[in-house]
């Protein structure tokens, strides 16, 4: 053929992943033993704990003791799971109310990346809340 080496290094790279895809969305295909271990979440198993027991409805504090985390540590397992996961997988309005929500929409415009945090410090929040706001937004454009 007529293909440069790049091109047909291209090709045998997609074609390995929409075999990879076809497999994974099989639970039956012959496969998909094969790749089980290549499937690696993104997430740590510590943030999907905390994320789980959130989910479940455990507040922070609970969380917190149970796992024995610092508040901290529970804020930044959230964190982590939003800016890998997809939006349908966190509970935002019980992170973020909906008043909450619209206040910062107010207030916070523009290019997210030129968003400060001066712009509602004002507010009864922490510097979480509107980073999660900011990672929301950014999944939601």
């Amino acid at each position: 053929t007529e293909l440069s080496a790049t091109t047909g290094q291209l090709m045998q790279t997609d074609a390995l992943c929409q075999l990879a895809e076809q497999v994974l969305e099989d639970d039956q295909h012959v496969l998909r033993l094969l790749m089980h271990d290549l499937q690696q979440s993104p997430v740590s198993d510590s943030a999907m704990a905390t994320l789980t027991a959130f989910q479940r409805g455990q507040s922070f504090d609970q969380i917190s003791h149970q796992r024995k985390l610092k508040p901290s540590t529970v804020r930044e397992h959230l964190l982590e799971a939003a800016i890998f996961l997809p939006v349908s997988a966190l509970p935002y309005d019980r992170l973020l109310p909906a008043d909450l929500q619209r206040t910062f929409q107010t207030r916070l415009t523009g290019a997210i990346d030129d968003w400060q945090y001066d712009t509602v410090s004002d507010l009864d929040i922490e510097f979480w809340q509107f980073r999660l706001y900011a990672i929301l937004r950014s999944k939601q454009v």
